[in-house]
C-alpha cells in the first residue's frame, strides 16, 4: 500500500484542493478536509521547499506555462516523493503566485524543451549533365549526385 497526494491549485473545478490516492488494495483516492488535508499540505509544501532548495524535481506539462511538479528522492531524502503539485508560470517565464498559499515557495523553471524540427533543407545546383542535390534533414546533410556515367575509354 502507497499513499500519494496531488494539489489541485489551478484545475478548473477543483482548485486548491488536495486528493489522497492510495494504491490500497483495494485502490481509492478521496479529497482531503480538515486535519487530514492540512497534514497533507504539510507533506507537499515539505516537497516544494526541498525543489525550491535543489532537490532533484520531475515535470510534465499541463498546458501552456503549466505543469506538474513532483520531487525525485533518493535513499537518504529528508522528503517524501509522495506529492505532486500544480505550478504555473506567466508568458515572460516567471512563477505566477500561487492562490492557495500565503507564503510562496518559488519554483525552478521547468527544463526547457527542445526546439520543433526544422524542416529539411535542401537546394539544388545544374551540372553539365548532371546535377547534385543537397538535403538536411535532422541535423543530417545528404548530398546526391545524379548524371550520365562516364567510364574510362568510353564517351557517352
Amino acid at each position: 500500500m502507497s499513499i500519494s497526494y496531488r494539489w489541485n491549485i489551478w484545475s478548473p473545478g477543483q482548485e486548491c484542493t488536495v486528493i489522497e490516492y492510495n494504491t490500497g488494495p483495494p485502490s481509492t483516492q478521496r479529497k482531503l478536509e480538515g486535519k487530514d488535508k492540512t497534514d497533507a499540505l504539510r507533506l507537499i509544501k515539505q516537497d516544494m521547499q526541498a525543489v525550491s532548495d535543489g532537490a532533484p524535481f520531475g515535470t510534465s506539462k499541463i498546458g501552456e506555462g503549466w505543469y506538474w511538479y513532483n520531487i525525485n528522492p533518493s535513499e537518504n531524502s529528508p522528503v517524501s516523493g509522495r506529492s505532486r503539485w500544480e505550478v504555473k508560470f506567466d508568458s515572460e517565464g516567471l512563477q505566477v503566485d500561487n492562490p492557495c498559499m500565503v507564503d510562496q515557495i518559488e519554483m525552478p523553471s521547468p527544463p526547457i524543451e527542445p526546439p520543433p524540427p526544422q524542416p529539411p533543407t535542401s537546394f539544388t545546383a545544374d551540372f553539365v549533365n548532371a546535377t547534385l542535390t543537397y538535403t538536411e534533414s535532422g541535423g543530417i546533410g545528404t548530398l546526391t549526385l545524379k548524371g550520365p556515367v562516364q567510364k574510362p575509354g568510353k564517351v557517352c
